[in-house]
Order: structure tokens, then C-alpha cells, then sequence
């Protein structure tokens, strides 16, 4: 587990919007959130989001890639969160 101090430090926006591997925006109700994906471009993606106004976090992993599960994933994480 971090410390709050340490999620504190990663969570500090160092440039544009980014923070140590995390990106700042906003949900689609404009909400701010900080939220990390990846994916090997073929097998699986994954998404992670924290909803700092609801107080929440999720994680979502998908094995298998096509164009819209980027999107897709987006969207149930948007859901999730609220």
C-alpha cells in the first residue's frame, strides 16, 4: 500500500497534465479524474481511473483488441465511476 504522502508525489502534475505515469482530466461530465491505460496494441488493454470528487477508483482489463475497445472500456469506466 502507498502512503498518502507517496500517492500525493505521483499524483503531482509535472508537466502538461501529467503526473509521474498518471493523466489528469476530466470525466464526461467534467468531473476531475486521473487515469492510466495500456496495452500491447493486440491481446489486451487495461484502464485505471480515480474519480477525485466521488471518491472512488476502478480498474478495468480486457484480454483482445479492436477499434472500439478503447472507447468501450472508456465508457464503462465513465459509468463505474459516477
Amino acid at each position: 500500500m502507498l502512503t498518502p504522502a507517496t500517492a500525493r508525489v505521483i499524483h503531482s502534475v509535472i508537466q502538461d497534465d501529467f503526473a509521474l505515469g498518471w493523466q489528469k482530466g476530466q470525466d464526461l461530465a467534467g468531473q476531475p479524474i486521473h487515469w492510466h491505460n495500456g496495452s500491447d496494441d493486440s491481446s489486451y488493454y487495461a484502464l485505471m481511473a480515480l474519480s477525485l470528487t466521488a471518491d472512488t477508483a476502478t480498474a478495468v482489463i480486457v484480454m483482445g483488441m479492436s477499434a472500439a475497445t478503447e472507447s468501450d472500456v472508456s465508457g464503462i469506466t465513465v459509468r463505474i465511476l459516477r
